[in-house]
This record gives C-alpha cells, sequence and structure tokens, in this order.
C-alpha cells in the first residue's frame, strides 16, 4: 500500500496535462472531467491515508497490540482505496468511451440521444 500510494502521486499530477489536452476533443464533455477530477482527489486523499496507516502499521510490526489495529484499518482503507480508485477509472473512461456511458444512445437520426427522429426535422422536410 505504501507503493501504491507513492505510484499514486505523479498519476494524479499529470491529470491536470491530460485535461488540457483532450478537453478540445470532439465528443468530451467538460462535466465529465470535472467529475473524474473530483473522484481522483478523493481517490488521492483515501489512499495518502491508507499509505500512512501501512507505514505505521510496518514501523509498529513489534509492538502486536497496536499491530493488528492498524491491519485491520489497512485492510479496510484498501478496499475503500480500491472502490474508489475504480470508480475514478470508470468515470476517466466514461471521458473517451462513449460506449460505456450511461444512457448515451446516440444515433443518425437524433442528436437527441433517443431513437425517435426530431419532429420539427420532419416536419420542415415536409414542408420542402
Amino acid at each position: 500500500m505504501i507503493a501504491a500510494t507513492l505510484f499514486t502521486i505523479p498519476v494524479y499530477l499529470t491529470g491536470e496535462g491530460t485535461e488540457e489536452m483532450i478537453e478540445k476533443l470532439p465528443g468530451v464533455s467538460e462535466g465529465m472531467i470535472e467529475e473524474h477530477e473530483e473522484m481522483a482527489k478523493i481517490g488521492l486523499i483515501i489512499i495518502i491515508i491508507t499509505g500512512v496507516v501501512a507505514l505505521v502499521a510496518f514501523v509498529l510490526k513489534k509492538k502486536q497490540s497496536l499491530l493488528k489495529p492498524a491491519l485491520i484499518l489497512c485492510v479496510i482503507l484498501s478496499f475503500v482505496s480500491f472502490g474508489v480508485m475504480a470508480q475514478t477509472a470508470h468515470l476517466g473512461g466514461q471521458i473517451r468511451h462513449s460506449e460505456i456511458r450511461s444512457g448515451a444512445v446516440v444515433t443518425d437520426e437524433s442528436e437527441n440521444g433517443n431513437n425517435e427522429p426530431d419532429k420539427k426535422n420532419k416536419d420542415e422536410k415536409d414542408d420542402d
């Protein structure tokens, strides 16, 4: 967990540069980027806490009375870190992979996200 914490910090810090590169690409929503960024902040905080607890557990390995609670806390935080990081990755994937966005069905007939043709455009075509 200490190593995971150390590897997570540079990954988080490179996110801003990546955002600048992709925010102007077609199909990329600023809202999705912000949602991913907020979850990444939460993930960073949780994994840093987890890393600190793991470091404390490592230092306290000789003191059995404190080691067990530190290890239990580390395991719980590890699962929480995993969940938050999985959600962060999922949100990041949605930024560029429209096929995994929930409710993101786009057809050639309509831009409004459903399978029905836009009635206004249909009526305008009938007038021609």
